[in-house]
């Protein structure tokens, strides 16, 4: 019985650990669709570019007209 008593406050606690570590796992989820979100809302705003715009091994390099 003693066992079962000593293992309730460990359980409430690895729950109450699940649900925070899972709060903050969608916390930081949702700021990286925001800042993303957001970054499609600029370049959509921004005058076309020229064809000069290229990816070069994965890094954009954007040359200005």
């Amino acid at each position: 019985m003693i066992e079962h008593i000593l293992t309730l406050p460990a359980a409430a606690l690895l729950t109450a650990g699940l649900f925070l570590s899972t709060g903050a796992l969608l916390e930081r989820q949702w700021a990286r669709h925001q800042a993303h979100r957001q970054a499609v809302e600029r370049l959509a705003r921004e005058p076309a570019l020229s064809l000069a715009e290229e990816r070069v091994r994965g890094v954009t390099v954007r040359l200005r007209r």
